[in-house]
């Protein structure tokens, strides 16, 4: 059985507003997991692309397993957060949806936190893009087939996001329109507590989670982790 990876919760969390939240770091738990088992056991030289790296969270430790990362983020702020904590990792201030960069540039392409506040067509077209053939996309996304996002609406909480209304039909669909093959997708976040909670339960709340396996029903998880090839 495939160990988890074991994450510094006292690290700081560099990820928009509530980056240092118990939320926070339950996400980022997550997504590095994720992120790490898909890479697996293949070389470590591989060129890596982190699109909307924000602080690093994710771009750093992708550094230290020795791929070779470059980070990007539209916000100048956050890529001088990032600066902050690590002189290594090349930075470059840009749109998602624009990527300056030729076809086929990179191995892997995260895009964690990121699908949701861009058109996720665009999104998904550039990123195949810079894409190797073969290369492997890794992104995440909110699901509107889902409590959270039926909740939000109904208490007048919708997120007022370009792809925040998607469903994961959608989103497998598009992504196989751009020439991506998906090969994983994992639900998670189902803990019912906001992205600014520090609540003690959420740890409580996590372990259930975990027992019930509830990361194999994406279909109605609230949020989405998914794993692409490009053809």
């Amino acid at each position: 059985m495939m160990q988890r990876p074991t994450v510094d919760l006292a690290e700081p969390f560099y990820r928009g507003e509530f980056r240092d939240t118990t939320i926070g770091r339950y996400l980022f738990q997550h997504e590095y997991a994720f992120v790490k088992r898909c890479l697996g056991d293949g070389p470590r030289t591989r060129a890596l692309l982190d699109v909307g790296c924000g602080g690093g969270s994710l771009t750093l430790p992708m550094h230290d397993l020795g791929l070779k990362t470059l980070g990007t983020d539209i916000s100048s702020a956050s890529l001088a957060a990032f600066r902050r904590r690590s002189q290594e990792v090349p930075l470059v201030v840009a749109d998602s949806c624009h990527l300056p960069f030729r076809d086929a540039s990179f191995d892997v392409v995260i895009g964690i936190q990121t699908l949701v506040y861009v058109d996720h067509r665009d999104f998904l077209r550039e990123c195949s893009r810079v894409l190797h053939s073969g290369g492997l996309l890794i992104f995440d996304a909110v699901n509107r087939h889902s409590y959270k996002w039926h909740l939000k609406n109904r208490i007048g909480r919708r997120l007022d996001l370009p792809s925040a209304d998607l469903d994961y039909c959608t989103l497998l669909r598009t992504a196989t329109d751009h020439g991506l093959d998906i090969r994983v997708v994992r639900g998670y976040n189902w803990v019912p507590f906001t992205r600014e909670s520090d609540s003690r339960l959420v740890g409580v709340a996590a372990r259930i989670e975990r027992t019930l396996g509830l990361g194999r029903y994406y279909r109605i998880s609230p949020k989405i982790l998914i794993a692409a090839r490009k053809e």
